[in-house]
């Protein structure tokens, strides 16, 4: 339905309704990106495997040997500081040295190498440990026993020429290199773990892209956001928003103004019927207290709008409903000759989607549903006594029954049945709220506004008042 109204935000006619600049909602990128967390998750382990596979299968590994020297300024068995200060000086030109042309051509001369002196010398990293006169000669090559003949060359050749070159005691060889037996090169482990987050945030911005491009409407919050206009109704397209059979439902109900409107709704559920008693300030919001009474659940009926398929005598009625149930919308349509009772059927149908009524017991205990008709009756005068007698019970018994298949004490229940007539009262007639306190119960109408203000963080005048 919605996605007819997509052309109106391409219309050419009005050209000031339209900016170029896209609007972006961190917030909604935010919870759109929590929604697809799987599949940025999956996303990211396949091209982390991808990677895993590509160094394992495609990549050429690569060893790496050592050979360690050390720097003298002269041989002595006595070492002073000055000498050690010399030595420490002389690494950085050993270390250029150990790498310029003359020592890697004789290298290259010695071992027969088919390679370049600048591809050699690409291979070769010097380490110089901190406050140290040793270096480190490090050669990386694809054969483990090549990395150790070259190393170990190069410290040979460096040491003579270095030796020659600037006249000074040649450095000693003090660790020749190794063959090596774990590649150091690539790494198994970094390769997945960056192929895993390159994926992650490599979909993550494919979802940001798509998010902040889609130009559709998807609620009708996005139609007043957009467009500037207001929503009056809503067509759903689907079948099982229109006299869709769920859990429940209503086969018949009667009403009586009484204090407001008391409805007698039949309620099928799990293979049964029972008929409750509920009270409301019209017809379909009896019948919806009556549903809550049954179930023991809460929502707020937020829509109502109804109108004519056809014209003439025969047209059946559609009516259009929408309750809010722990921050989510249910939608529900009935059609029937009656408008009542397509109302009631289309509220049928939208609580039926509700979550929570999922979680009822299959079967809802017969007497609790007589004890609150019998509230319902006589909610003015009714006492533990009266409904200990009636039900041949004995209080104690009664009071812990109550609380537990309720979850209020009966007190409490009362005092609700109380606060929903008086709420009816308030909206549809014209009594002062002194009068209704007295309608409903209460002798005292400072304790009636204490009350009532408790139940619906609201005074009854504020109630009264509101649009």
């Amino acid at each position: 339905m919605l996605e007819n109204l997509n052309s109106y935000l391409d219309d050419p006619i009005d050209g000031n309704k339209q900016d170029d600049e896209v609007e972006i909602d961190l917030l909604e990128i935010f919870y759109v990106l929590k929604s697809k967390f799987l599949v940025l998750l999956t996303v990211g382990l396949l091209i982390g495997c991808l990677c895993g596979v590509f160094t394992k299968f495609a990549m050429t590994p690569v060893y790496t040997s050592t050979s360690s020297i050390l720097v003298l300024s002269k041989e002595t068995t006595l070492t002073s500081l000055a000498d050690i200060q010399l030595g420490t000086s002389l690494t950085s030109d050993y270390t250029v040295l150990i790498k310029c042309t003359p020592v890697l051509e004789q290298v290259i001369k010695n071992l027969e190498l088919d390679i370049s002196s600048d591809a050699l010398r690409n291979s070769i990293s010097i380490e110089n440990p901190s406050d140290s006169r040793i270096l480190e000669i490090s050669v990386q090559n694809a054969d483990p026993e090549m990395a150790k003949k070259i190393v170990d060359e190069i410290a040979n050749v460096a040491s003579n020429y270095i030796g020659d070159k600037m006249e000074v005691i040649p450095p000693k060889i003090i660790e020749t290199g190794k063959i090596p037996t774990v590649q150091s090169s690539p790494s198994m482990k970094k390769n997945v773990a960056m192929g895993f987050i390159l994926g992650i945030v490599a979909a993550a911005a494919v979802v940001v892209v798509i998010t902040i491009m889609d130009d559709t409407l998807k609620s009708e919050d996005d139609i007043a956001k957009y467009l500037g206009v207001s929503v009056l109704a809503v067509v759903p397209d689907r079948k099982d928003y229109v006299n869709y059979k769920g859990i429940f439902s209503i086969d018949e109900c009667h009403f009586k103004q009484e204090d407001g409107i008391i409805a007698d709704a039949t309620i099928s559920h799990a293979n049964g019927k029972r008929v409750v008693t509920a009270g409301g300030n019209g017809r379909l919001d009896a019948v919806s207290n009556a549903i809550k009474q049954y179930f023991g659940i809460s929502y707020e009926l937020s829509f109502y709008e109804e109108h004519s398929l056809t014209r003439g005598s025969s047209s059946k009625a559609c009516a259009y409903v929408g309750v809010i149930c722990n921050g989510k919308t249910y939608w529900g349509v009935g059609i029937d000759a009656d408008i009542i009772k397509a109302s009631i059927e289309a509220l049928t149908v939208a609580v039926n989607k509700i979550d929570e009524l999922k979680n009822v017991n299959e079967c809802k205990d017969e007497r609790m549903v007589e004890i609150m008709n019998y509230i319902q009756a006589n909610y003015l005068d009714v006492s533990l006594d009266d409904l200990a007698e009636k039900f041949f019970l004995s209080k104690p018994y009664l009071s812990k029954y109550i609380k537990e298949k309720s979850g209020m004490t009966f007190g409490d229940i009362v005092k609700k049945v109380r606060m929903k007539k008086a709420r009816a009262l308030l909206k549809s007639s014209s009594m002062t709220v002194e009068n209704i306190a007295l309608t409903v119960g209460y002798q005292n109408v400072e304790h009636f506004n204490r009350l009532f203000k408790k139940a619906y963080n609201i005074t009854p005048v504020q109630f009264r008042n509101q649009k």
